[in-house]
């Protein structure tokens, strides 16, 4: 079995990467990707999010994830994340604790990326704030037994 390393970061970047590259064949097929979208575009997204997000953080090692709660849906809202590990976007817009929610599309293809912004000692949600993707990394905070630790490098067996 081999291992691949890799980074947060760079899963998010190309699942982002991804959902521009389907463009094209979503605007041949009228299936909408931007603005008012319907279950179409949501099935889409999700499972590439499932596929290239979720899926590398569940087969990676040391991260004993089966012991840690559930990471959160892709553009699904959630009052409370205690129950819940979830991507943590990093960017000098702010310094909150925040959860990854989605990207939006506003001068070019999702160049914008939706946060929760979340109350650090409850993870109670607070508002949605919207950020350029451009300079934003990504870390993922495990939640195990209510205690969050924030990872960065993910080594995924193949």
């Amino acid at each position: 079995m081999s291992v691949w390393k890799t980074s947060i970061t760079f899963i998010m970047q190309n699942f982002r990467e991804s959902l521009i590259a389907l463009i094209p064949m979503l605007d041949k097929s009228k299936i909408l990707w931007h603005g008012e979208t319907y279950d179409d575009w949501d099935i889409i997204a999700e499972a590439l999010y499932k596929a290239m997000v979720i899926s590398p953080i569940n087969y990676s090692q040391g991260l004993n994830y089966l012991h840690c709660k559930e990471l959160v849906d892709y553009e699904f809202h959630y009052q409370n994340f205690s129950n819940n590990s979830f991507i943590i976007v990093k960017n000098n817009n702010t310094n909150e604790l925040n959860s990854f929610y989605g990207f939006e599309t506003k001068d070019t293809f999702f160049d914008y990326v939706n946060i929760a912004i979340l109350d650090k000692n409850t993870l109670e949600f607070k508002e949605y704030l919207t950020i350029p993707f451009l300079n934003c990394s990504f870390a993922l905070a495990l939640n195990k037994d209510g205690k969050i630790s924030e990872i960065e490098e993910l080594d995924v067996d193949q």
